[in-house]
């Protein structure tokens, strides 16, 4: 759910996600292996981001609902590991 994917990679607010505490609490020598099974889809809006499609957000609100793929990287990029794979 989008809640879930929240609570593990932080809201994009300021609020921390639970997977950045984890590596931060155990010093950061990890490798982070993400693996999501589930849809993705483009903006409506031709240039905008992609979207990952949590299994409660309907494709219509992809833009406003969705998980976009650029906070994803984002996310991903700035956690403590020595190494993340997608």
């Amino acid at each position: 759910t989008l809640a879930n994917l929240q609570r593990l990679l932080g809201d994009g607010r300021g609020i921390v996600g639970r997977l950045q505490r984890l590596i931060e609490a155990d010093g950061g020598a990890h490798t982070v292996y993400v693996y999501y099974s589930g849809h993705g889809m483009p903006s409506i809006n031709r240039g905008e981001d992609m979207f990952l499609l949590p299994v409660d957000v309907r494709p219509q609100d992809a833009a406003s609902q969705g998980y976009p793929l650029s906070a994803l990287y984002a996310r991903l990029t700035s956690l403590p590991a020595q190494r993340v794979v997608v």
